[in-house]
């Protein structure tokens, strides 16, 4: 009866340990202003790249991202306008639907970790001061080749003007991008954002350490139980 009381604790605690604690890595998103394409190594974790675009005579195309710091809810990357394009949107270096722009973030070289959490910034007021809506979306392809799912959204409720998602491994999976824009292409909103921040939520050292002493303290209770009978 106690061999079997000892395993059932053993196991009991190792099962509790796969409820993992996360330590939670922010990415420097100021460091890709300037580029079209930016690429943060994360060590062992793999990477992650960011990429900006913008919809232009019926298709899309590379344009540069730009870090606004404006204040609270007004901080976070933007998107430059291509030439060509002008007006108040467009010179708020914000994620903008007149033209339509967004931010990638690419997925498939990122590893070994738990969730992901993105902020959405400057969501306030549009056009006329109608209610701006911030989107996420999930694709498994390029922006030019394929209809995105949409995965989130946040739409200004008259006083926060951001707002956080935590998307899980799992919950990703089927993706290799992520979409951060203002627009879904199908309706008319006069409306920018700004990606605000991306947290990587990784597994704690600790609590690995600790998973990994559970299970030597299995083995060695199983081949106790061997011994003993």
């Amino acid at each position: 009866m106690r061999k079997h009381l000892l395993i059932t604790v053993a196991l009991g605690a190792c099962l509790g340990l796969l409820a993992f604690g996360a330590d939670a890595t922010p990415i420097n998103l100021s460091a890709a202003g300037g580029s079209q394409n930016y690429t943060f190594n994360l060590g062992v974790n793999g990477s992650l790249n960011l990429t900006s675009w913008e919809y232009d005579s019926g298709a899309w195309a590379a344009a540069t991202m730009v870090y606004k710091s404006g204040g609270p809810g007004e901080t976070g990357l933007g998107v430059l306008c291509n030439p060509g394009h002008s007006g108040d949107k467009c010179n708020q270096h914000e994620i903008g639907s007149q033209p339509w722009q967004m931010i990638s973030v690419g997925l498939s070289s990122l590893t070994g970790y738990n969730s992901l959490t993105i902020g959405l910034g400057s969501v306030n007021g549009g056009i006329g001061g109608a209610p701006e809506t911030g989107y996420i979306f999930g694709a498994s392809c390029t922006p030019a080749s394929c209809t995105p799912v949409e995965l989130g959204s946040y739409t200004f409720d008259g006083t926060v003007d951001t707002a956080t998602f935590t998307f899980t491994k799992a919950q990703l999976s089927a993706y290799s991008d992520i979409w951060v824009t203002p627009f879904t292409g199908n309706n008319f909103v006069d409306g920018n954002i700004l990606l605000s921040s991306l947290i990587l939520n990784v597994p704690e050292p600790a609590a690995l350490g600790m998973f990994g002493l559970g299970i030597l303290m299995i083995g060695l209770l199983l081949g106790l139980r061997r011994r003993m009978r």
